[in-house]
């Protein structure tokens, strides 16, 4: 049998609240980006490890014609870039722990 999930957290108790925080960011973000966001949680993801590290939160999203990208959270917290083709742009992108 499957396990039952707490009705009251939703499943969020031991995600980090700055997590939480950067999600809901994210989610308006991409609400008035038009992107309907993927994840269910943003991703902190180090973009550039060879050349200094830029972490940054992202999340994986689709646009108004179905297709995936990567939505990457500004340092400010006040903009998103959405990324089509992120492999291009960010070749050895690597997910950090948060």
């Amino acid at each position: 049998m499957k396990k039952a999930k707490n009705a009251g957290n939703n499943g969020n108790a031991s995600v980090n609240p700055t997590v939480l925080a950067a999600t809901d960011k994210i989610r308006v973000l991409c609400a008035a980006a038009s992107l309907t966001p993927t994840n269910k949680f943003a991703v902190m993801k180090d973009l550039h490890p060879e050349s200094g590290h830029e972490n940054r939160f992202t999340s994986w999203a689709k646009n108004e014609k179905g297709e995936k990208g990567l939505v990457v959270l500004d340092p400010m917290g006040d903009s998103i870039k959405f990324y089509a083709n992120p492999e291009a742009k960010f070749p050895t992108m690597r997910t950090v722990k948060c």
